[in-house]
């Protein structure tokens, strides 16, 4: 199996905050300090790379691939895969790397399509200025947000990451102002109404410390903070992977279908035409700057924008048959290829009969007296419909 082509795999950082000068001393009282991390989205934050590390495993990894290259011998029938798939490469119609492992044919094309996603949205993501959008957030960490961590949310981006997000920077504890503002939210977050949360700001401004309070209050937020950013990239994560496997069991379950089956869903594909029916659903075309699979393109682009394809379609889908037994669902193609077929027939008859005209060895009609096999057109149409 192919490594994973997920570019930004290694760029998912995890940084820590370090309390202040004066956090730390209004903290000495209290038990020992739990760690508090922050996910970032941006992919580049905290990156450092050793090159002279890396040239060396690069340098480790090739050989051990020389190594196995030297020894594998491959059948005439996997050279011929592979000189397929370098001369589709050489092409431009496959986009793979060049240590990519082939497994078949049609994996290239689904690896191929998702690796070409993936660099342009690397492509794109280099492009995005690190900038505010007002009211949202920034820029590059909104189009991680969607297009790498799969969000579709805005509004939980701008509550976890965006421009209402938890900020403890842009508090000013040397404020009474934001001292309170820290001590309602702390008190508002532990699941305080407004009332009790205002009396218990007031209690600690007239009783308490309320320098020490505020201070604690702010730590303790980000930390809750940063626990609940985690859990929300944890979900997307999740709910990623999913899509994933269930569009990879799906890809699987339509591949096996075709290879088991001549006749899918009561339509004869030939063997040749196998791969491009599943291609076609996994390809993406561009058509004015919006991606699309090759199957919507010819679905919503072509069939259904022409009136006469769009009620031969229709006519297809009135087909649709249920087995009582089995209770699957399957076109019943049975009355158009009758039709075609029974036309088809009908056309040979007439310019035959032309041609054959006055000649006694040839009989239109199925009414044979004489007892002699002579020809008929009844039976050629019955024939043809077996």
């Amino acid at each position: 199996m192919n490594e994973s082509l997920d570019l930004f795999d290694d760029f998912i950082d995890v940084t820590t905050f370090k309390d202040s000068e004066q956090d730390k001393a209004d903290k000495a009282s209290t038990e020992k300090k739990e760690e508090v991390v922050k996910t970032t989205l941006n992919p580049m934050e905290g990156l450092e790379y050793d090159d002279k590390e890396e040239e060396k495993e690069e340098t480790q990894e090739t050989e051990v691939k020389n190594t196995d290259q030297e020894e594998v011998e491959h059948t005439e029938e996997e050279k011929e895969l592979i000189q397929k798939v370098v001369d589709l490469k050489e092409m431009g119609a496959l986009f793979l790397p060049d240590d990519y492992e082939i497994e078949s044919l049609d994996k290239a094309v689904q690896d191929s399509e998702a690796f070409r996603n993936q660099v342009a949205t690397k492509s794109v993501f280099d492009k995005i200025p690190d900038v505010e959008v007002p009211g949202v957030g920034n820029a590059k960490d909104l189009f991680l947000y969607l297009f790498e961590h799969g969000g579709e949310d805005i509004e939980k981006f701008k509550s976890n990451f965006g421009a209402t997000s938890f900020d403890p920077k842009s508090f000013d504890l040397a404020k009474e102002e934001d001292r309170r503002k820290v001590l309602e939210t702390f008190y508002q977050k532990k699941g305080f109404n407004d009332v009790k949360t205002k009396k218990m700001v007031d209690k600690i401004f007239d009783d308490m410390d309320d320098d020490t309070e505020a201070a604690e209050a702010l730590g303790e937020l980000t930390t809750l903070d940063a626990k609940a950013k985690q859990e929300h990239l944890k979900e997307l994560e999740t709910s990623k992977i999913q899509k994933q496997k269930d569009a990879q069991d799906a890809y699987n379950m339509m591949h096996g279908i075709l290879e088991k089956n001549q006749v899918v869903g009561g339509y004869p594909i030939a063997k040749e035409e196998k791969s491009k029916a599943l291609n076609s659903l996994y390809s993406q075309v561009n058509v004015g700057g919006q991606a699309m699979s090759d199957f919507d393109y010819r679905l919503n682009g072509v069939v259904l924008r022409n009136p006469e394809l769009t009620l031969a379609l229709s006519a297809i889908l009135n087909t649709l048959t249920e087995d009582p037994k089995t209770k699957s669902v399957s076109f019943d193609l049975s009355k158009i290829s009758r039709q075609e077929k029974t036309k088809a027939v009908k056309n040979l008859k007439e310019i035959t009969s032309r041609v054959t005209a006055g000649k006694k060895n040839f009989s239109s009609s199925s009414d044979d007296t004489s007892g002699k096999k002579g020809f008929s057109w009844n039976n050629v149409i019955d024939y043809s419909e077996i």
